[in-house]
């Protein structure tokens, strides 16, 4: 996760740069280890960026 290509892949919404379309919306945003049992955050970063398109589409 970045804020660009030059230093991440998706940007914090989950969004594959240079390819429109493109999700990502599983724990590999992560950009650093979150400790033990990262589920809840990586739950919730799913939740948020699946909820973000929906938002936008109205």
């Amino acid at each position: 996760m970045g804020a660009s290509a030059a230093d991440g892949v998706v940007d914090a919404a989950g969004r594959v740069f240079g390819y429109k379309g493109l999700d990502v919306m599983d724990g590999a945003i992560v950009p650093r280890p979150l400790g033990l049992n990262p589920s809840r955050t990586i739950a919730a970063l799913a939740e948020r960026n699946v909820a973000m398109p929906l938002r936008e589409a109205d």
